[in-house]
């Protein structure tokens, strides 16, 4: 063993693995430079708490986070140090060939488990040096992994994948997904044609398939993805207070230049307090949807007394903000919650005011570029992807199948355009309410954040961050945090499904993209459809619901229905459950009114109840 360990020295040199298994339990050992970044935890032995604990042994250990088979610290041991004992997990590491002055990487990935982890310092001679050994945790990546590893019935993505096709074949779009559970992707997948429908509505031949790599339009997950990440940033390293007055970022204007106008079922506010008021709103009144804004103003029709311009430029945007100014609210803020895309629209303008970059710019150089993200932009035919690699909305552009119409509509198919009319025709593609591209898998490597806290060597929110954005907004209010959807009471249940915990949170956007994190379980759930992307159910007696909506895989909780009744459960008992409820899903399907969609769901579900 020693004349190995000699040969791989002179071959690989002092920085190489220094025979990798010269640790116990195999626990990886080599010197390392120190990364550039922010980990976890600085931890600094001896005396790590700082203080003179009553219980001393707290002050020989620390915990961190990571999932079992990853997990790395990188371990500094200060000039002068002789010796020092180390466990990971009560595992002894072999700190003999640390030597005192340099740094170590120490990889802990085959004695990790999932969640908690504890590492100890022990035994430091000689005594009196402070600050003798330190170690910096990093945070857990996405690496690959299976359902059986997870303890997920693999019955319950069969059933997905049957659902989903037979789906496809009857009549719906596409669809992408992407799973994880502590840390590993445990199942991906992808199904259908990118354009499922030429413009005279008939089934369309010869569409690119639909790979794990093509881009949704996230629609609404944008706020979550561009406008809280920043926010959650700037709270967590101390650069933004949630108190932060919008008029203070926007200046003025944001008040003064409010009009009188009236709203339907609003509080109809005199605009002296209504400018009043507006002068009071912060960045939390926004996050919140408390802010008191109407939902969707149509800043891009002219015939909205607050017309803004429907060109996509540059100068239109400005035009919208202004337009957000002159915005009188229809509710006193903090009396109710009222889901807005102005909220999101004016946090756009206030980050960019802030970071003084615009949102694409300041993703790409804080988030995608260091977490390795390559499949997640806003405007994604200007950064390098071809209408065949993004799934098409709608197929008559905005215009509701020749029901809606206004200066600059699109007619054609919408693929590699944001779908959002605001968005595209009032904000040049970029907004803090819609315009994000992405798939499943970026997604969810983003989403990890919200369980970690950081990816990597980097750090990117706090846990108080986290636990303040996602905790019930009041005790009245639980299906909602700041910005997030939670499960609370229910009122979401149609994403969230009826298995998952009160304390789930996510994100859904109109488009059909669905993402959620369950906190406890360490379940992520990515499921990306473009189910606008059929004709609609009857666009003279409904100008938002389209077939798409109708199918199964249309409704996306289903998804993690299924996962949760596959967790900890066997296949057996699984297939047991499985043509019961499928009985009962075609029961209930027949309750609705007759008429295409409905028809062709019904013979999906029924196709999928013979296979079982």
């Amino acid at each position: 063993m020693i004349s190995l360990l000699l040969a791989l020295t002179m071959v690989f040199g002092i920085g190489a693995f220094t025979a990798v298994q010269a640790a116990s339990h195999g626990i990886k050992i080599r010197k390392s430079e120190l990364p550039r970044g922010n980990f976890q935890m600085t931890a600094r032995f001896p005396d790590v708490t700082g203080t003179q604990e009553p219980m001393l042994m707290a002050n020989s250990m620390v915990s961190f986070l990571t999932y079992h088979g990853q997990g790395k610290l990188y371990v500094t041991v200060a000039p002068g140090v002789e010796s020092f004992h180390m466990f990971v997990n009560n595992k002894k590491v072999r700190t003999g060939r640390m030597k005192a002055g340099d740094t170590y990487l120490v990889d802990v990935g085959n004695v990790s488990r999932d969640g908690t982890n504890t590492v100890a310092v022990t035994n430091i001679q000689p005594a009196s040096l402070k600050n003798a050994v330190i170690v910096r945790p990093d945070f857990p990546e996405l690496i690959d992994g299976s359902l059986r590893d997870a303890e997920i019935s693999p019955e319950s993505t069969k059933l997905i994948d049957r659902l989903v096709k037979a789906d496809i074949r009857h009549g719906f779009s596409s669809a992408q997904i992407a799973i994880v559970r502590n840390g590993r992707l445990i199942y991906q997948n992808a199904w259908g044609t990118v354009n499922a429908y030429n413009e005279d509505l008939t089934r369309k031949k010869g569409s690119a398939k639909v790979t794990n790599d093509t881009l949704y339009d996230i629609a609404s997950n944008t706020k979550m993805f561009a406008v809280n990440y920043i926010v959650q940033n700037l709270v967590s390293e101390g650069k933004l207070s949630l108190d932060t007055k919008i008029v203070d970022v926007i200046g003025p204007q944001f008040a003064e230049d409010t009009i009188d106008m009236k709203y339907d079922g609003g509080d109809n506010i005199p605009l002296a307090e209504n400018r009043s008021l507006k002068r009071g709103l912060t960045i939390r009144s926004l996050l919140l949807h408390r802010a008191g804004f109407p939902a969707d103003p149509a800043y891009q029709d002219s015939t909205y007394p607050l017309y803004s311009g429907s060109d996509g430029s540059a100068a239109t945007r400005q035009k919208t903000l202004e337009a957000i100014c002159r915005t009188p609210l229809m509710f006193r803020p903090d009396t109710r919650t009222l889901y807005s895309d102005v909220d999101y629209m004016l946090l756009a303008f206030v980050l960019e005011k802030i970071t003084g970059q615009d949102l694409q710019s300041y993703l790409k150089k804080v988030f995608w570029d260091p977490m390795g993200l390559t499949h997640i932009t806003y405007r994604p035919l200007d950064h390098g992807f071809s209408k065949d690699e993004i799934a098409a909305t709608e197929i008559n552009g905005n215009t509701r199948e020749g029901r809606v119409t206004f200066q600059g509509i699109r007619k054609h198919t919408i693929q590699g355009e944001v779908h959002d009319s605001k968005c595209y025709y009032c904000m040049a593609g970029v907004s803090g309410h819609a315009g994000l591209f992405s798939n499943a898998t970026d997604l969810a490597k983003l989403m990890m954040l919200m369980l970690t806290g950081g990816y990597g060597n980097t750090r990117y929110f706090s846990q108080n961050v986290i636990d303040a954005f996602t905790a019930p907004q009041s005790e009245t209010e639980s299906d909602w945090g700041m910005g997030w959807y939670r499960k609370g009471n229910g009122s979401h249940v149609r994403f969230f499904s009826t298995q998952a915990p009160s304390y789930a949170y996510g994100h859904q956007g109109w488009t059909g993209a669905w993402t959620m994190a369950d906190p406890k379980t360490g379940l992520i759930v990515v499921y990306l459809t473009n189910k606008r992307n059929t004709p609609m159910v009857d666009p003279d007696k409904s100008l938002t619901e389209f077939d798409g909506n109708i199918y199964e895989a249309g409704t996306l909780g289903f998804v993690p229905q299924l996962l949760y009744m596959g967790m900890d459960t066997s296949d057996k008992d699984m297939r047991a459950v499985i043509p019961d409820l499928l009985d009962d899903m075609i029961q209930e399907k027949g309750k609705m009114e007759p008429g295409r969609a409905v028809n062709e769901s019904m013979a999906a579900l029924r196709e999928v109840r013979k296979q079982y």
